[in-house]
């Protein structure tokens, strides 16, 4: 990103939007299957002309405005997969975002995308968990909610989970997934 500031200084104004709209760009050319990678190589700056990147993050945020109100009223059923544990002797509160309000506040307390994934979670294809410390927002984690997979955890910025948070979100995991099989063992026995 700094190459392409360094090759557009006049757009260092503009920094903290094409900064956002890039971290997403990248972001979500993480997420793709891995065979899509292939074809699609990852998000980069290189090569795009200034123009051009601030067309690109207008159209961002525009629709990004466009959907705000059609998400902050959006809600969806909890799963049930809240949790207050600890672990490495800190204190863990994890809870399901669960409408398009609460994921805006995320968004806007973490500094990252995760408002954009409101039709993914009203249509149940994906589970948001924000994990807090001290009542501090810390992570953001997306979850397969068909197989509890954990898709990505990200802190502010977008930065890579940390290790002790990594350990978190793993034991809090390895939690619900027995909540799953206990579930499951007593629908079987009915």
């Amino acid at each position: 990103m700094i190459g392409f500031f360094r090759r557009h200084p006049h757009l260092i104004d503009q920094a903290v939007p094409i900064s956002e709209w890039a971290i997403h760009q990248f972001t979500e050319s993480l997420r793709e299957h891995p065979a899509a990678q292939k074809r699609r190589p990852r998000f980069t700056l290189k090569g795009r002309s200034g123009a051009r990147v601030i067309d690109a993050v207008e159209q961002y945020f525009q629709q990004f405005a466009e959907r705000a109100q059609a998400r902050r009223e959006s809600t969806w059923p909890a799963r049930h997969w809240d949790a207050d544990l600890e672990v490495g002797g800190v204190r863990w509160t994890i809870r399901e975002l669960t409408s398009g309000r609460d994921l805006v506040e995320e968004s806007a307390a973490m500094r990252h995308c995760v408002a954009a994934y409101w039709p993914a979670c009203e249509q149940r294809k994906c589970a948001i968990f924000s994990f807090r410390t001290e009542n501090q927002r810390t992570l953001t984690v997306e979850v397969d909610p068909a197989t509890c997979v954990v898709r990505q955890a990200r802190g502010f910025a977008n930065r890579p989970a940390r290790p002790a948070e990594l350990a978190a979100v793993e034991t809090w995991r390895s939690h619900v997934h027995s909540l799953i099989t206990l579930f499951a063992a007593q629908l079987s026995n009915t």
